[in-house]
């Protein structure tokens, strides 16, 4: 597990410094007066950034602690535009959303689900798409496609938060949903799969093919190329912010831009 989560930071980190477009063009932010977060921000000289820990977008190195991946990437250029350094501010799933709200931070960096339920209170800047696969242990034969998770009782273990929980629950009625808190730097559930603590958890869908890869005692359910094309719950990800600063989306919109080659590049080499 440690070995291949390293394998993803130095993979992204090797990325950041072959992209120009973001290490190298910085792009101004707001003037003074036009958005009233980038004048808090440059104010106080600190960009606050909610942060999770999600492969492939954002990762933490277990060494240093330090922030990785094409998220954190653009971040950190969003923050060199106005002037600022970064505060990560961890957070969860079951509370990120109510933190951005109260302004404990500027930014939810994470990949978050853009849900109907979370656009009606907080602003997207979506920076690409994934969906929900899942992943069993080689050996478990109760399960080798989507109709086996819809015919057998079996159990999966999901982030606690998960946007998806609800439409798990009632696409696949026979299936035991459990929420727990993902473990520290991992920002997975396989370990407990392994162990036979439940038969599935879930995936992006975007990483189908490096989990298959670097995971040789697991399987990915449906095949990884369905899984990729088609995956479960398809939906827009991104980062939050508050609503009512139009200039500051506007800004936030032009950076993700710049670093779509680099996200979809990152996206294709993280293990």
């Amino acid at each position: 597990m440690l070995k291949s989560f390293l394998s993803g930071v130095a993979a992204l980190a090797a990325l950041s410094i072959a992209s120009p477009s973001l290490a190298q063009n910085k792009i101004d932010a707001p003037a003074n007066g036009a958005s009233p977060v980038v004048d808090l921000v440059r104010s106080a000289g600190v960009l606050k950034v909610g942060v999770i820990v999600n492969a492939p977008f954002i990762l933490q190195d277990p060494v240093n602690n330090t922030y990785t991946g094409p998220a954190a990437d653009f971040i950190k250029a969003a923050a060199d535009g106005i002037g600022a350094k970064i505060e990560w501010v961890p957070v969860n799933w079951d509370t990120m959303i109510a933190g951005l709200q109260a302004k404990q931070y500027q930014i939810l960096a994470t990949a978050v689900y853009a849900t109907e339920a979370r656009k009606s209170v907080v602003d997207f800047v979506n920076y690409s798409k994934s969906g929900v696969c899942y992943v069993a242990r080689k050996t478990n034969t109760k399960v080798n496609a989507l109709n086996d998770i819809v015919a057998n009782d079996l159990s999966i273990v999901i982030p606690s938060g998960a946007s998806f929980a609800g439409n798990l629950k009632s696409t696949y009625p026979k299936l035991t949903v459990e929420t727990k808190q993902l473990p520290p730097g991992g920002g997975n559930f396989y370990e407990d799969v392994l162990t036979e603590r439940y038969d599935l958890t879930t995936i992006e869908s975007l990483i189908a093919p490096q989990v298959v890869s670097a995971q040789p005692d697991l399987k990915v359910i449906p095949s990884v190329n369905e899984c990729v094309a088609k995956p479960d719950f398809p939906i827009d990800v991104g980062i939050a912010i508050n609503k009512g600063d139009a200039e500051f989306e506007k800004y936030l919109n032009t950076v993700v831009k710049a670093a779509a080659p680099a996200v979809d590049a990152a996206i294709k080499t993280v293990k």
